[in-house]
């Protein structure tokens, strides 16, 4: 794990990476890595099964990439187990009717009924607008931006400088 962390850090989702990890680490810590299969990982993950399918195989692909590297580039195992990922449903797209969106800003207290109006208004998500800078807004105009880096996030989408 460590070695994959270390060889990773540039990734946008390293800090997800670290999380999982260090969730996964209480189940194989110890053991030898040939020891890691697909009946442990199946096992393990039984722990998250109130978790989304997408979350799920989040932690079996952190998984996956560091047993092929194992085997691939550092040649520590003969051969990497093939781990079965879960179905994730289709996305299912919904907008809020005018009418849902008035009744929803009228039970916010004001200063929540203002963010969510500019994120209805919009179409930002929370932490885009809890974390807009005065630098990516144009009054005069009516215009706010953000900016590539800061559009959707896997992990830590509200970590904010």
């Amino acid at each position: 794990m460590l070695r994959f962390l270390e060889e990773t850090k540039h990734k946008r989702d390293h800090e997800g990476d670290k999380a999982r990890l260090r969730w996964l680490h209480r189940y194989l810590k110890g053991g030898p890595l040939e020891s890691i299969g697909r009946e442990l990982i199946d096992r393990i993950m039984l722990e998250k099964r109130d978790r989304a399918p997408g979350t799920i195989n989040r932690y079996v692909a952190t998984l996956r990439t560091i047993l092929r590297k194992a085997e691939r580039e550092w040649g520590w195992i003969d051969k990497a187990p093939v781990l079965r990922m879960r179905v994730e449903p289709k996305k299912r797209v919904r907008w809020l009717t005018r009418e849902e969106a008035v009744k929803l800003l009228s039970l916010l207290p004001g200063h929540l009924a203002d963010a969510a109006e500019f994120a209805l208004a919009t179409g930002l998500r929370q932490c885009n607008v809890l974390g807009l800078e005065w630098s990516q807004i144009n009054m005069r105009r009516r215009t706010a931006w953000i900016y590539a880096d800061q559009a959707k996030r896997q992990a830590g989408c509200c970590r904010f400088a």
